[in-house]
Formats: C-alpha cells, structure tokens, sequence
C-alpha cells in the first residue's frame, strides 16, 4: 500500500504521463475519449514503468482501472515493449485485484504481455474510449479460445 507523499505523486504521474499535451483524453457522455495512439509512441517506457507500477499498486479502484488502460494502449501501440515487473503485477491483480472488474481487466491486459502477437489486429486500431478497448481484447481473447478449443 502507498502512503504518505508517495501515494499522490504516483496518481498525479500517472494521470499526466501519457495526457500531457494535446489532445488531452476527455469525458464524452458516461466514458473517457482517448486521445490519438501515436501519442503512446512518445512516451520514455523506464518512467512509464515505474509510474504504473506504483499506481497498480494502490487501493483506489479508479486509480487502479486507469493504470491498467493506460498500460495496455502503450502495450498495444509499443507491441516490442517487455517488462517483467508488469507482467507479475498483473498477474497479481488478475487473481487478487480488490474488485471482479480489475481482475478481468488485469487478466486481459496480462494478455496482451503474454501473446501480443494475437493482438495485432487491435494494435493498429485507435480506441477512442476504455470500454471499446475492452470489449475488442475481451472479443479478440474469446475468438483465440474458442478457435482452439
């Protein structure tokens, strides 16, 4: 658990580290629009890191379900990019996240570390808000299962 100073710091670092700049994420109706992908492209993936790392990490539900977006759209744009610490903090969260909704999207987002390559479909694809990005990595995941059962 984070406390202290620590604990604000990684929420704010970890809500501005990707919406820095134009074309700021912003609520349209009940859901957050992203802002473009190729803003994924830019950001330094050893801060990255380190930020979500500490913010997946926090007992907030909404602070928690925006790392775990976050995540997976500079998964999916950096399809190359590898980090073991993310991937046992997932792994964690998918058994053990303090809500049914960020273990399943833990587990989802473990999916795209574990075999990205069945996500190339949706790495090229611009989600405008977190539930399409869901509900294409939950589509894509049932296809691969039932393909292979």
């Amino acid at each position: 658990m984070m406390t202290g100073i620590r604990a604000p710091l990684a929420i704010v670092l970890a809500t501005t580290c990707v919406a820095s700049g134009r074309g700021q994420d912003h609520q349209v109706g009940d859901e957050w629009e992203y802002a473009p992908q190729e803003r994924y492209l830019q950001v330094d993936l050893r801060f990255v890191e380190t930020v979500y790392l500490q913010s997946l990490s926090y007992l907030v539900e909404g602070v928690v379900e925006n790392a775990l977006r976050e995540v997976a759209r500079i998964k999916l744009a950096r399809v190359a990019w590898e980090s073991a610490a993310l991937r046992e903090k997932l792994d964690g969260l998918s058994r053990e996240g303090i809500t049914p909704a960020i273990r399943y999207k833990a587990s989802l987002v473990k999916s795209l570390f574990e075999t990205p390559a069945l996500f190339a479909v949706e790495s090229g694809t611009d989600f405008r808000t977190p539930g399409q990005l869901y509900h294409a990595l939950a589509r894509r995941l049932e296809a691969s299962l039932i393909a292979g059962g």
